[in-house]
């Protein structure tokens, strides 16, 4: 050719010639011929600049069938010679920028397939950010992620196409991506692309039946990878930040699909998406979970998973198999007591703002729990489930702290009418320590007592030992409180349950009756020594030598009570 610039009316001809010339050389099989194309477009550049916006169309049109062939075939050097080629300066044009992004990314694609990640990497971030944004582009740019292991890359592709403005265009590339992540081998990005799916659906008024599917498939698949991950954090000893990362993730997951449980949500024909089969795998299989890892997730993340539990649970409709329904049962009683467990543990660790509203969440899954065992158990059969009345038991427990700790006094009583059904001693006795700690008016603690104490008594069948021993421990406690009517209380009803023990030929313990004699008797002293109360004080003295009177030493005891007490300066008896 020669050097000087042809003339504008020789444009057509040459335009001409070079289209039939470069159909000519990527016609031919030999693999040099590439070259011959570079060197034709570099000689017109260098006289003509570009070529005319029809003619570079024309080259673009035929080199693509052969680009196509040859990445069928797996010639991917070939392909990005070509791509290349395409993209040269002589061929772009104005109105050519669309196939310049398609030539692009198929250099992208042949790179990916050959492993050199790095160079797809840098050819992607050449295009302008109009064709980044591409799905295409975006598409090829995740698949590159997942074959070089690069899942920071391949998290901002899915969130990408999950932020896409039309849903039906986020879930096909997403499904795609799910394809795509299968091919590489790369379990935890094919997770994440299922789950990435299935939360398009939220908010939706009709939803896909294959959405509880796609959520099933995402967490087992994280399951695998955690436990896998969990075996070589043992193996290695060093922990392992992913495996938390795939916990929430799981956990995540369950509380999306109970928020599809809770809205009630149906397919195209008007059918339940998750139905008794579904909520029973979501039941099952989030309960297990979190037993499973009870000991070692923090606590939040335990009650977001058995609240899901609970959910799907409840969800099980009666048409379920009786077993089902039976076994669901038996998981809705578990979950509410472990959420209560939960809150509990939660409130007692740091006094916050939020421990009140800890200490209510107590209350609800507590009386859950009783509404559950009065309405479905019945009270004949309900001794045939220890399990279940030691649950209520410790429920009962709880309860009545978080009351105790919300001051809600006036609901007290209704615990320890609850508490009977479990017929355990240990109970009352912890509800008595409970109010003892606690800051309650003493009217209340008072009333409350009585109640507990007699509850004992019934419970341990006139097992005076036992229960003096309670006794004499609760009038320890509270004989140093200012306002010790209510231990004066309780000794007298010592008294009474040592008469009634006496009535059925069962001695009250002569320890525990000496013990509390002795106190009463010093208590009074005090009181007289003080010179505060003298009326208190010789009640405080009476007390104690009626309480002598069950020492069962022939009335030795309370004799010497009685004389010490005539004994004492302007008393009463000094002068009987």
């Amino acid at each position: 050719m020669s050097s000087k610039p042809f003339p504008a009316e020789h444009r057509e001809i040459l335009d001409n010639a070079v289209l039939i010339q470069l159909q000519t050389l990527v016609g031919k099989t030999e693999k040099e011929a590439i070259w011959d194309v570079f060197h034709l477009l570099d000689s017109f550049k260098h006289h003509a600049d570009s070529l005319g916006p029809s003619t570079a169309h024309n080259i673009h049109t035929s080199l693509w069938p052969h680009i196509q062939s040859l990445y069928e075939t797996q010639e991917h050097n070939q392909v990005i010679l070509l791509c290349q080629a395409a993209l040269h300066p002589a061929l772009l044009t104005s109105t050519s920028s669309h196939n310049a992004a398609v030539f692009t990314r198929k250099i992208i694609a042949s790179h990916t397939a050959l492993g050199s990640y790095a160079e797809a990497l840098s050819v992607f971030h050449s295009l302008p950010e109009a064709a980044q944004n591409n799905l295409l582009s975006r598409f090829l740019l995740f698949r590159l992620a997942v074959r070089g292991w690069n899942q920071t890359l391949a998290r901002e592709c899915l969130a990408f196409f999950a932020a896409r403005a039309s849903r039906e265009e986020a879930r096909d590339a997403l499904y795609a991506c799910v394809r795509e992540a299968q091919s590489a081998g790369d379990r935890l990005c094919t997770a994440e692309a299922l789950a990435a799916a299935a939360r398009t659906w939220q908010g939706e008024v009709v939803v896909a039946a294959n959405v509880p599917c796609l959520l099933r498939c995402a967490i087992r698949l994280l399951n695998m990878v955690a436990a896998e991950e969990e075996e070589q954090a043992v193996e290695s000893a060093e922990a392992r930040p992913g495996s938390s990362l795939m916990a929430a993730e799981m956990v995540n997951l369950f509380r999306i699909a109970s928020e599809f449980v809770t809205s009630n949500v149906h397919d195209d024909n008007g059918e339940t998406v998750f139905h008794d089969g579904e909520l029973l795998w979501f039941s099952t299989n989030s309960y297990n979970l979190g037993v499973i890892y009870c000991t070692s997730w923090e606590p939040g993340r335990l009650v977001s998973l058995f609240k899901s539990c609970l959910i799907f649970t409840q969800a099980l409709s009666t048409g379920a198999d009786v077993t089902d329904i039976a076994q669901a049962t038996l998981t809705i009683f578990r979950c509410h007591f472990i959420l209560a467990s939960l809150y509990i543990s939660e409130a007692r660790i740091i006094k916050t703002e939020h421990t009140q509203s800890l200490y209510a969440d107590v209350e609800h899954h507590a009386t859950e729990f009783t509404t559950m065992l009065v309405d479905r158990c019945d009270p004949a059969t309900t001794i045939n489930c220890p399990d279940l009345l030691q649950k209520h038991g410790i429920l009962c427990i709880f309860q009545f702290e978080a009351l105790l700790s919300r001051q809600c006094f006036d609901h007290l009583p209704c615990i320890v009418k609850q508490a009977r059904i479990c017929k355990d001693a240990n109970v009352f006795k912890a509800l008595g320590g409970c109010l003892l700690q606690s800051d309650a008016p003493v009217q209340v603690k008072s009333s409350l007592l009585k109640s507990i104490v007699n509850q004992v008594f019934e419970i341990e069948k006139f097992d005076s030992s036992r229960l003096a021993r309670y006794l004499r421990c609760m009038v320890q406690v509270l004989l140093p409180v200012a306002e010790d009517f209510l231990a004066r209380e309780l000794l007298e009803q010592a008294m009474d349950i040592a008469k009634q023990a006496k009535e059925v030929n069962v001695l009250f313990p002569a320890e525990e009756a000496e013990w509390l004699a002795a106190a009463a008797f010093n208590h009074g002293l005090t009181k007289y020594a003080a010179r505060n109360d003298m009326s208190a004080c010789h009640a405080w003295l009476d007390s104690a030598v009626a309480m002598a009177q069950h020492v069962n030493d022939n009335g030795q005891f309370a004799a010497s009570l009685q004389r010490r007490q005539q004994e004492l300066p302007h008393s009463p008896l000094a002068d009987i």
